[in-house]
């Protein structure tokens, strides 16, 4: 595996602030439990509308559970995203294992890779506040994992929360 930074793209800023008020009205109708409990898809999912609508062509299935036969073990996303040849999985922590879902995500590139004949495919594994961009490529695994998405009053930094976006966006749209 490999450290690398994912470009981030410029979202405006009005379309990030929309993203900013529905995390923020989720946070607090949730009382900030999200960040805790063991689903945050509520948390995540806003991210994914933020960002497809952008990118054209741009699919998102749910729950997909992923196998074949060449790859010895089953896998699954919370999320697949594709455009074009591009797949990305993008995979929700559950009980606060972190580094197990990193695993299974590298696992579930493999197996996509491997089922649709991609070259490379692209996983996301975030808990809401801590998010890994993942490249998988033919020879090599390609990760940057510095991007914590920090929660002040219920409502999100925007740096970081253009960070997280802008990339989310830069992965979409690589050709």
């Amino acid at each position: 595996m490999q450290v690398y930074r994912e470009a981030v793209r410029l979202y405006a800023s009005s379309d990030l602030q929309v993203l900013s008020t529905v995390l923020t009205w989720i946070l607090k109708s949730f009382k900030g439990i999200l960040l805790r409990m063991t689903d945050r898809t509520h948390l995540v999912a806003p991210f994914l509308w933020a960002v497809v609508p952008l990118v054209p062509n741009t699919s998102v299935s749910l729950d997909e559970d992923l196998e074949r036969s060449r790859v010895d073990a089953p896998s699954h996303f919370d999320f697949v995203l594709r455009r074009g040849t591009k797949r990305t999985g993008v995979l929700v922590v559950k009980d606060e294992m972190f580094r197990n879902s990193l695993v299974r995500a590298f696992l579930g590139c493999e197996i996509i890779a491997d089922i649709e004949y991609c070259h490379e495919v692209h996983a996301v594994v975030t808990d809401g506040q801590t998010w890994v961009f993942i490249r998988s490529l033919d020879e090599k695994i390609l990760y940057d994992e510095i991007n914590v998405l920090t929660f002040c009053d219920g409502a999100p930094d925007t740096t970081m929360l253009h960070q997280v976006v802008g990339k989310r966006q830069s992965m979409l749209m690589a050709e």
